[in-house]
């Protein structure tokens, strides 16, 4: 991978030494012969990493390893001595030099050395792109990606938070549907109340119907007190109704009765009470093929889609795959303590040319 490596270093025949090395790999390398001019050329070349000499004419080494960490926190330097002084190693590491090296400096592990650096610096700048993403808190670019595709998705979402629209956001399984819901419910004015999710597919339909509407005590075997249900907690904030393809018909008509009138009457309630809630709703099925076979309300689904947003699996925008690898490896390396790894870019390459069904959200 091309790059940049700066040598600071008063001993010419060394720098020399260096560029023959990586001379093969295309690096450019360049070269300073005192503690100043390395500097300077720090700020001005924006290397990738820095080989650093102990002993300069003009400033001890470990000074300049200072300046270098205050100026470029992330930039890797790699001390170079021809003294193998154990206490100036530890004394230079907790200076934050990434690795160091005695001379006469063998070339196959100088050659790896520098290789880990540069991996270690480009992944801190995929890092440093990510937090700038993530620099709005939970970002949809952030979570799904800086494609063209998702930046549409964006603007949608960014139109339709600000009303009360009943949202249907359509997508495969895995494609960042609840994603959409929770942004919509960030962007909204209803950012600082509930905001409640219920997958209908997962919850045995027995059961569906206390968890979205609650129930009074005694209202069946086993109600022992009452309980609010997911449109009661909901008050005041976003109810997210994930796969509502798969609500039972029955419960379908009780829930266009709750978007048509905005109130709800929990199990074995006497009267209703009024709602203030905004709906968002997903799902993985056609639901016009599933009207058409009377699986699901048409009336329902015009309440439910007042606004539509579609959202593309990740085959349909692969350039969203290599930013989403670099921020898993992230999460994983800090979930696991273990070193971060750079994905190669043939593998890369094989996930791109994968057919994925929804996302890796």
């Amino acid at each position: 991978m091309p790059g940049r490596l700066l040598v600071i270093d008063d001993d010419e025949a060394s720098c020399r030494l260096v560029k023959a090395i990586f001379k093969a790999d295309g690096l450019e390398v360049l070269s300073a012969f005192t503690g100043q001019t390395g500097m300077a050329r720090v700020i001005a070349d924006r290397p990738d990493v820095v080989l650093l000499d102990l002993h300069l004419p003009d400033s001890d080494g470990l000074e300049v390893l200072a300046k270098i960490v205050a100026e470029t926190p992330s930039l890797p330097v790699v001390m170079l001595t021809a003294h193998g002084d154990f206490k100036t190693a530890v004394r230079a590491t907790q200076l934050g030099a990434f690795d160091y090296l005695t001379k006469p400096v063998d070339e196959e592990e100088l050659a790896l050395v520098v290789r880990r650096a540069r991996e270690k610096r480009a992944l801190q700048i995929e890092v440093e792109e990510l937090r700038r993403l993530v620099s709005d808190v939970g970002s949809l670019a952030a979570q799904m990606g800086p494609s063209h595709e998702i930046k549409q998705v964006i603007e949608q979402v960014n139109i339709v938070a600000a009303s009360n629209f009943t949202v249907l956001v359509q997508g495969e399984t895995g494609s960042g549907k609840e994603l959409i819901a929770q942004a919509i419910h960030r962007k909204s004015e209803r950012r600082q109340k509930t905001f409640i999710a219920i997958d209908c597919g997962a919850i045995p339909e027995q059961l569906l119907e206390s968890e979205l509407f609650g129930h009074e005590k005694g209202a069946f075997t086993g109600a022992d007190r009452r309980r609010d249900g997911g449109f009661q907690l909901a008050q005041g904030g976003t109810f997210f109704l994930d796969e509502v393809g798969n609500l039972p018909v029955m419960l379908q008509a009780k829930l266009l009765r709750v978007l048509e009138s905005r109130q709800v009457q929990s199990v074995g309630a006497s009267k209703s009470a009024s709602m203030d809630v905004r709906f968002v709703a997903a799902t993985n099925h056609d639901l016009h093929a599933h009207i058409a076979r009377g699986l699901f309300r048409a009336d329902l689904y015009f309440r439910l889609a007042q606004y539509t947003i579609s959202l593309p699996a990740l085959r349909e925008r692969v350039t969203d795959i290599a930013y989403l690898a670099a921020r898993f490896i992230e999460e994983a390396s800090i979930e696991l303590r273990r070193p971060v790894q750079r994905i190669a870019p043939e593998a890369l390459q094989l996930f791109e040319r994968f057919a994925s069904p929804g996302t890796l959200c």
